[in-house]
């Protein structure tokens, strides 16, 4: 499975990466959202973690051009936020598969990846 992290605060970054790393993952990571939407398109992530407050243009912005670009199977989008006012936002609704609060468990993440991979390989 292919992840894309997109994170701009560099701790959490490094620690999911290496978590995921662990698992087996294959991981790209990018800090800006304009960067993940370059990276998402070669890279055709399977999961994206995405946090919602980016320098450039929040998740919500991020998950809608991602969403567009597409062109495979839509991939499972997990938005990620330290603000709770963002699991009540209308666009988390339109974009995102699921909304954890940081610091989301790690057990938690894993969760939805294998549940998303169960379900793509009974398609």
């Amino acid at each position: 499975m292919r992840v894309l992290l997109i994170d701009d605060n560099e701790d959490v970054m490094a620690s999911i990466t290496l978590w995921l790393d662990i698992l087996g993952y294959q991981v790209m990571t990018a800090n800006t959202g304009a960067q993940s939407i370059l990276i998402a398109q070669s890279f055709e992530p399977d999961v994206i973690l995405l946090d919602i407050g980016l320098p450039d243009m929040d998740g919500y912005q991020v998950v809608k051009k991602l969403r567009e670009q597409s062109t495979k199977k839509q991939p499972l989008i997990i938005g990620l936020s330290g603000y709770p006012q963002c699991a009540s936002h209308p666009c988390c609704e339109e974009g995102f598969n699921h909304y954890l609060m940081k610091p989301a468990k790690f057990s938690e993440i894993q969760g939805l990846i294998l549940k998303y991979q169960h379900a793509t390989k009974n398609d």
